[in-house]
């Protein structure tokens, strides 16, 4: 589980310490970072959900495994994957942050698929056509445009990244935009478990991150 968020000046209260009174942590902690790992991380990271939200900061939680959502359900609003994947894989940006959502989204499948050096290159270039045409940057589209440009696609490198790329079927949705501008209006919890597949699972939230960052990049 990966949660972001926005920063305050009031502290997040967890809970007690039986030695040292309240167990807070503050704004410049949160900046930093925490790492929530190891046996009952998900309970914690619930905690830190809903102290977060209680202590008046927007918090965006991305729950791979999808166990956190139910938890929540009731003080966060949550959503499933087909809810907003469709919207979050929209290369929809203006000018330059269109190409750097197209960077990222290709670096997301690069990191989850662990993709040779070749097969970066591939689908890095298959993402700036898709950016340049305001396209959708999911399995389906990359593999439908690199055997539509079959004359800049091709070798064994594009044809295993095109089998790679099937694999990735659970994530070919449809959807409505402007769904992930209004998740992150306030509070809210994205489930990815509906993906399937580890991998898959993965990429989808990888993607996520890669319109997050494009967002952000654009100022929004």
């Amino acid at each position: 589980m990966h949660m972001i968020s926005e920063t305050s000046g009031r502290p997040v209260r967890l809970g007690y310490r039986s030695a040292a009174g309240k167990f807070e942590l503050s704004g410049e902690d949160l900046r930093r970072g925490i790492s929530i790992l190891g046996q009952g991380a998900e309970d914690v990271a619930t905690l830190m959900a809903y102290a977060c939200d209680e202590a008046g900061l927007k918090t965006l939680v991305l729950d791979i495994g999808g166990r956190v959502s139910g938890k929540l359900s009731g003080y966060i609003d949550s959503y499933e994957l087909p809810h907003f994947l469709y919207d979050a894989l929209r290369i929809d940006e203006e000018g330059t942050i269109a190409s750097v959502h197209g960077q990222l989204a290709a670096s997301a499948y690069s990191c989850a698929l662990d993709l040779s050096f070749e097969q970066e290159g591939i689908i890095n270039a298959a993402m700036q056509i898709l950016a340049a045409e305001r396209g959708i940057a999911s399995p389906a589209a990359v593999s439908d445009l690199m055997v539509e440009k079959n004359d800049r696609f091709r070798g064994r490198p594009a044809d295993r990244l095109i089998s790679r790329l099937a694999s990735l079927s659970s994530l070919n949705m449809v959807g409505e935009a402007g769904v992930v501008a209004a998740a992150l209006k306030d509070s809210a919890v994205l489930s990815f478990a509906g993906a399937g597949q580890p991998e898959a699972v993965e990429t989808a939230a990888a993607l996520f991150i890669a319109k997050l960052l494009a967002i952000l990049e654009g100022g929004g």
